[in-house]
């Protein structure tokens, strides 16, 4: 799913059915490991 194509906003609207803690603690595991990027 966070393959470049979509923005983390996108990402969080899709799953909006999870705790807003586990979205983030996926989006830094996902980070930690290269799987995606973020932009400063």
């Amino acid at each position: 799913m966070a393959n470049g194509r979509h923005s983390l906003e996108a990402i969080f609207a899709q799953l909006k059915y999870a705790p807003t803690a586990m979205v983030w603690h996926a989006t830094a595991r996902l980070a930690s490991h290269g799987l995606i990027n973020y932009a400063r």
